[in-house]
């Protein structure tokens, strides 16, 4: 059996005997793609040949433990996602689902929200206009994103 195998094999295992609550605050969702996406590229690179080994090492540790997290497994867990996130994002140019649509929401919100109170005396048809606008731009750069194979 591959490492990446056993690895996924881990992860459903995870995923089965945690809470609910658990499973969603880890991200195990994420860590399947992100496996294959560290998998494919450690070969190149150094940094993703150790993240995916401590993802390895990880959840054979929750395997020892009978999947009885702690607090610190909780924290280790978010902070290794978070770390090969940043990794996969700085060094090799992938995005997280909705990337765009974090950015651009809050940004034509706040862009109506100034251009109404400034030019129209109005508050709310601009800031729905605005929103709208940043929801639409995100979604098709989200899309376009998706379309290249560079989300995570």
């Amino acid at each position: 059996m591959t490492r990446t195998k056993t690895i996924r094999g881990n992860i459903k295992d995870t995923k089965e005997h945690v809470k609910k609550r658990d499973s969603i605050n880890l991200e195990l969702n994420h860590f399947d793609r992100m496996i294959s996406l560290l998998g494919a590229n450690s070969k190149k690179c150094s940094e993703c040949k150790r993240l995916y080994t401590d993802v390895e090492d990880y959840f054979e540790v929750l395997k020892e433990k009978e999947y009885h997290l702690n607090r610190k497994d909780k924290k280790e867990g978010k902070v290794l996602t978070n770390t090969i996130m940043k990794h996969l994002h700085k060094e090799h140019n992938l995005f997280r689902q909705g990337h765009y649509m974090s950015i651009f929401i809050p940004l034509g919100t706040s862009v109506g929200l100034v251009v109404g109170l400034l030019f129209f005396g109005k508050i709310v048809l601009p800031t729905v206009l605005g929103l709208t606008l940043g929801l639409l731009i995100g979604v098709v750069l989200d899309a376009t994103v998706k379309k290249y194979n560079r989300t995570i």
